[in-house]
Formats: C-alpha cells, sequence, structure tokens
C-alpha cells in the first residue's frame, strides 16, 4: 500500500495524470465592485475555501476573477472566455474577464479557462460557474452563489 502511494504521489508531481481539483474546494464566494488589474472598473469575485467578507486581505488559497464592469444583460448566459492579462476581451460587446489564483506565500497565478455568469444582481448576489485550468494542468471546476459585500472603489 506505502509503495502504490508513492508511486502515485511520483506520477502527480510527474504531470503523468490530469489533476482536477474539484471546485467545492472553493465553497465560498462574494462579490462586489472593484478595478480590474488595469484599475479598470469590474465586478471582481472571491472563490475562497474559508468565509470572507470583502473587507480585508482573503485568507489564501482563494481564486480571485476580474469582470470588466458591464452592461450583465448581455453577458449573463453567456461563457466569457479568460484573457491572458496583457491581452483585452473577446470586443467591444463582450467584457474582459480574468482569473488569478493566490496560493499562500506565492506569487498569484493568471488562469485559463472559461466563466460563465448565471446571474448579476448589482448589490445582491451573482451567480456561475467556471472551468479554471492553471500551472501543470490542474484545472478547477464549479459552480458559486456569491453574495454581495462592501464595494471598492475608486480605481486608477
Amino acid at each position: 500500500m506505502k509503495t502504490r502511494f508513492i508511486l502515485l504521489t511520483f506520477a502527480l508531481v510527474l504531470g503523468l495524470f490530469d489533476d482536477v481539483l474539484s471546485g467545492t474546494e472553493y465553497t465560498y464566494a462574494v462579490a462586489f465592485r472593484g478595478c480590474m488589474s488595469t484599475d479598470a472598473r469590474a465586478l471582481e469575485v472571491y472563490l475562497t475555501q474559508h468565509p470572507y467578507s470583502g473587507e480585508a486581505a482573503a485568507p489564501t488559497p482563494y481564486i480571485r476573477v476580474e469582470i470588466e464592469w458591464s452592461n450583465w444583460e448581455n453577458v449573463v448566459g453567456k461563457d466569457l472566455k479568460l484573457a491572458q492579462v496583457s491581452q483585452r476581451g473577446p470586443g467591444p460587446h463582450m467584457p474582459t474577464a480574468h482569473a488569478e489564483l493566490n496560493l499562500e506565500r506565492q506569487m498569484p497565478v493568471w488562469l485559463q479557462g472559461t466563466l460563465h455568469l448565471k446571474k448579476v444582481e448589482v448589490n445582491k448576489q451573482v451567480e456561475g460557474s467556471y472551468e479554471f485550468t492553471g500551472p501543470n494542468n490542474l484545472k478547477w471546476i464549479g459552480s458559486f452563489k456569491a453574495q454581495w459585500g462592501k464595494d471598492r472603489l475608486p480605481c486608477g
């Protein structure tokens, strides 16, 4: 049994299997008006493993999603492909979206993948789902229902 564990661990480290970290790892979510990494106005969603109000620094690990502020009626129900930080989004009718993984004592890592917003009720709640990919092909797949927290403005 111990040998199997060591071999499995070794295989995972080498990336021989596609690792999938369930979205249930991030069972808490909060949303608010905030800022993109470029200082543009944004809807920010924090996915955390522990309760977080959005007031202070989020407890690590967490995933921070930023979506350029938009007319949400045009976005709800559509897939948003995450853009690289240096790139704009898919076009003038769809907002730019980014997601970053924040681990304890490490630099944030920008993720790739897709975000799907099911509902955006400003000052109330945001619902959606995601499929993100990070380093070593790690995947985070899940859904969230975020209550609205305290807004963080102004930007810039």
